[in-house]
């Protein structure tokens, strides 16, 4: 009877609190939508406060008042009188210089006109309503605590009529957000509603509350029920909190609205008549049930529940428990009775599998051993016992950590066993360190599983293990090695990038700066330089640097007593400073620290080439750098590659200075045979510039690069050079030649080529004297060589050697008109002339006027 009571005590219970709960929610839905209500009618004012102003901007009658306001005038008055009637607590006019140029103010207490105040005076500067883009569109309203009290105010732009020209000023329009106002609010919502100040000291404990809870949350409405305004839920009221923020977004008033609470008590009263019902229908089924309950399963229950304690005391796996009957009670007892027995086979297995477990980690030729959850030894095989040198004995019972563990990691031992043994989870493989009972270590690597009891409690670790000492120290070397290799690959990586840098086409300052970057990465430091010395101004320049500041480029003087240079020329070998005094540091060096000290490493390595020092590698760390023979033999090897770069710079640039005078020597060569030419062959002076003046402007139209036009002039200047084996009385006989003396002056171009062939510097050049007589069409000479197989800079020197030749006196004619001669090389295009160069020509003479020259190469201006 008492058991069916408290079931219905607790099902009220449970049903009263689900109930009011669900009408408390109700509750707080309803005046949550009724302060929504509320919200939206300030909105809906703001809406039609927002349409008055932007009427009265847009209309003429107020940009023209704006536009023409002249405070001395008598006629500077409001436009419209009607706007005064708008029932307006405040009418403010701004010129576009935000400066207030008309105001109507009413007292908020007499309702009187009184002087406009100065935060109204300064509201465009304050609120930057000029600078606001929704001012330029649609406006901005809102409200703003004045020093008369809350507005509700409206700003709009006044523009000339629709356009969308530069503002002439602001129209804004108020009305008090009061009591007055509220209570018309409330009148159209048929709400009660009250407001308050937030920074009102006297302001009630229930809107002091509502404000510190809508500032930690983002919800806008906030409801408050009797029981968080300690109230009683009796309470005839409930009470739901909005903020009103200003125009720059932030709280102003709290308006509160509040309504009486019609649905939890309505609610409250059901759920009571509803608990009346419940009771009574419980007595009356609690009563049957029991008597029922008492004569058919209480005591049969007891019968049952009594010989499950008996087990558990006795763990007699042959009582059974007697129960009268073959309903579900008898079938439970038979049910109990089958577990008991198989709780006894259960335990007879397990015994027999914990045996043969021990015997397999008996045999096994490894580390064995089982611990208790805190960490006892309770088994450990032979295997163990001999390589520890402690007994059976010695063992069993004591604590794993204790003789097996180094004693400073005895603690952490015994914390990760019991952390193992509390949640379950254990590291599956781990290496230690072994402790032997002759105090020496060795390094183990273990396999370690849980054992778990039937109902899933650790109830002991088992841990396999084999001593890997060996094999971890062949490991460890290994990496060593691996770590070493690394090291010179990466070294001699570092070699064979500045060897490619050397021979690189590269100029000095590239190199160098590629070199620096190469050393700086490979030896791992800041910064690094070259300071070569300057034997002649005794002193040390760098010339190139890296990580560097710019006070470590400036020359230094070069002091030979210094000792630090002493050093590095007797003994070869680098400078290597670890967190230096600045005493220590070479004086080359201190001068340019100025009295900073980031240098806590410090190396220079000499620079030394044919037995002399040229200079020095210097290299600076911000940390100390641990070094090793390994590292210094690299740092020299550094320094010599340094060394090489600059020798072989040096000796690249000795090979073109000795280059460059060779081709000029060269060159002058040419030059005084081309003019040796001119003279016996009896031709004015200027022949051989005019030549080569037409044929680089003709070789550069069409396309030849500066290399090919200087081949093509060392071979202008050498034409005709094959003249020389032509006898005087054929080379200047007045007349027409006999057909045996133009057999010997055909011969000319194959003198030439006799005269030059062994020349390697003319091999190019000798394409024009060689070939410049052989015709397009294949019926020239000296081989009668056809088309495109005659050289390309023959074929064009061809055109100018006729041209010069047509538009210039000879022995045995006058001069052709520059005109004739053109319309001759046009006819002889296809046949004597590659047709392309033709075209080429005549292009180039019509549009130079037949008289423009162009520059000779640099290396060839005749004297």
């Amino acid at each position: 009877m008492l058991i069916v009571i408290v079931t219905l005590g607790i099902v009220f219970a449970i049903t009263q609190s689900v109930l009011t709960k669900q009408f408390l929610q109700l509750e707080s839905q309803d005046i949550r939508l009724d302060a929504q209500r509320a919200q939206e009618a300030i909105n809906k004012e703001l809406d039609t406060l927002n349409k008055i102003t932007e009427n009265w901007a847009l209309r003429n009658e107020t940009y023209r008042f704006i536009r023409g306001f002249d405070p001395g005038s008598a006629n500077s008055a409001p436009p419209d009188a009607e706007l005064e009637s708008l029932d307006m607590d405040a009418v403010l006019y701004f010129d576009n210089h935000q400066q207030l140029i008309y105001g109507h103010v009413n007292n908020p207490l007499t309702g009187e006109q009184q002087a406009v105040p100065a935060d109204l005076r300064a509201l465009p500067q304050d609120h930057e309503l000029f600078q606001s883009d929704l001012l330029a569109t649609e406006g901005t309203s809102g409200i703003l605590r004045s020093s008369q009290g809350p507005l509700i105010l409206s700003a709009r732009l006044v523009n000339p009529g629709y356009s969308e020209g530069s503002p002439v000023g602001m129209l804004v329009l108020g009305r008090y957000f009061d009591r007055g106002f509220v209570d018309e609010l409330g009148k159209l919502t048929q709400l009660s509603l009250d407001v308050k100040p937030v920074d009102d000291p006297a302001i009630p404990n229930d809107y002091q509350q509502a404000m510190r809870t809508l500032q930690k949350t983002t919800d806008q409405i906030v409801v408050q029920t009797p029981g968080e305004l300690k109230l009683s839920n009796t309470s005839e009221h409930v009470a739901a909190y909005l903020p009103i923020n200003d125009l720059d977004g932030n709280p102003q008033l709290i308006l509160r609205v509040d309504d009486e609470r019609h649905l939890y008590q309505q609610g409250v009263r059901s759920v009571r008549n509803y608990g009346f019902v419940l009771i009574l229908i419980g007595l009356i089924c609690g009563g049957a049930a029991y008597l029922y309950f008492d004569r058919s399963l209480i005591s049969r229950l007891l019968v049952i529940d009594d010989g499950i304690n008996r087990f558990r005391e006795t763990h007699n796996f042959d009582q059974q428990i007697e129960v009268q009957g073959n309903d579900e009670l008898a079938h439970l007892a038979s049910a109990v009775n089958a577990t008991i027995i198989e709780l006894g086979q259960f335990q007879e297995g397990q015994i027999e599998a914990e045996k043969q477990f021990r015997e397999a980690l008996q045999n096994l030729s490894l580390a064995a051993v089982i611990l208790d959850p805190n960490g006892r030894i309770v088994f450990c095989n032979d295997h163990i016992v001999s390589i520890s040198g402690w007994q059976h004995k010695e063992l069993i019972g004591h604590s794993w950590c204790a003789r097996f563990v180094p004693e400073e990691q005895q603690a952490e031992c015994r914390r990760e066993i019991v952390e193992a043994a509390r949640s379950g989870r254990i590291t599956a493989h781990e290496d230690t360190l072994f402790l032997l009972r002759n105090g020496k270590t060795r390094t183990f690597t273990w396999s370690n599983t849980l054992l778990y009891s039937p109902d899933e409690i650790v109830t002991g670790i088992v841990r396999i293990g084999e001593d890997v000492t060996e094999r971890r120290k062949a490991e460890s070397l290994l990496r060593d090695s691996l770590r070493e290799t690394r090291l010179h690959l990466s070294r001699l990586t570092a070699l064979r990038n500045i060897d490619t840098t050397i021979t690189s086409n590269m100029d000095t300052v590239a190199k160098l700066d590629s070199v620096l970057i190469t050393i700086q990465e490979s030896l791992n430091v800041d910064g690094v330089d070259i300071l070569q010395i300057d034997q002649d101004k005794k002193s040390l320049v760098p010339i190139a640097a890296k990580g560097l500041s710019t006070d470590f480029l400036e020359e230094q003087p070069l002091i030979i007593s210094d000792p630090v240079l002493t050093k590095l020329l007797e003994n070869n070998e680098p400078l290597i400073l670890v967190s230096p005094s600045k005493a220590e540091l070479p004086i080359w060096t201190k001068s340019r620290l100025r009295g900073s000290r980031w240098i806590e490493f410090y190396g220079a390595a000499p620079m030394i080439s044919s037995s002399r020092l040229i200079g020095v590698l210097e290299v600076f760390g911000r940390q100390p750098i641990e070094i090793d023979d390994g590292w210094l033999e690299h740092y020299n090897s550094m320094a010599l590659q340094a060394t090489i770069t600059l020798e072989n710079d040096k000796m690249i640039q000795g090979i073109q200075h000795a280059n460059h005078e060779l081709v000029q020597a060269y060159e002058g060569t040419l030059i005084g045979w081309a003019r040796a030419l001119e003279l016996r062959d009896k031709e004015t002076r200027g022949h051989s510039e005019r030549m080569m003046d037409l044929t680089m402007r003709l070789g550069r139209r069409l396309g030849m690069d500066a290399h090919d036009l200087e081949v093509i002039a060392r071979g202008v200047l050498l034409h005709d050079i094959g003249k020389m084996g032509v006898p005087d009385y054929i080379l200047h006989k007045p007349g027409p030649l006999t057909d045996e003396e133009w057999v010997v002056m055909h011969q000319h171009p194959q003198f030439a080529f006799n005269l030059l062939k062994n020349i390697p510097y003319l091999e190019g050049a000798l394409e024009v004297a060689f070939c410049h007589h052989e015709h397009w069409d294949g019926k020239g000479y000296p081989r009668g060589l056809k088309g495109k197989d005659i050289p390309f800079s023959a074929r064009i020197f061809a055109i100018i050697d006729v041209w010069d030749a047509l538009t210039h006196d000879r022995p045995y004619r006058p001069a052709w008109p520059e005109e004739e001669a053109l319309n001759y090389i046009h006819s002889r295009a296809n046949t004597q002339f590659d047709p392309r160069v033709v075209d080429a020509f005549i292009k180039m003479q019509q549009e130079s006027g037949l008289r423009e020259t162009a520059p000779l190469p640099v290396h060839f201006v005749l004297d």
